[in-house]
């Protein structure tokens, strides 16, 4: 819908837009934008949330709080890793819009 809430991420001129209502109902949302596997998360708040590289497509996390864990160890809600055994996820840059808004400056926007 137009005016729809959406969290828009670019990655190397390929945009894509995520469902506000869909992150609020998965919490993460798992995806790959031009080859590089990425994840959405909203933090416990409900309002944050933060766009993040994954390591690897496989890569699955869970979050409590606003900390991940997944099998390779455990991250800040940035990304940044909480013991030595692990390498910082990447924070992309994510914008929250009304989709009318998003589409208008990213036309090749896919969903």
């Amino acid at each position: 819908q137009e005016k729809s809430w959406v969290v828009g991420v670019e990655i190397n001129q390929k945009a894509k837009a995520y469902d506000w209502n869909e992150l609020q109902k998965k919490k993460i949302i798992y995806d790959v934008v031009d080859n590089q596997a990425i994840m959405i998360i909203l933090a416990k708040d409900k309002q944050s949330f933060v766009a993040l590289k994954r390591h690897s497509s496989d890569q699955k996390f869970t979050i409590r709080n606003d900390t991940l864990f997944s099998d390779v160890g455990k991250f800040n809600f940035l990304g940044q890793t909480l013991d030595n055994r692990g390498v910082d996820l990447v924070r992309l840059k994510a914008y929250q819009e009304y989709w009318h808004s998003w589409q208008t400056f990213h036309p090749n926007t896919l969903k």
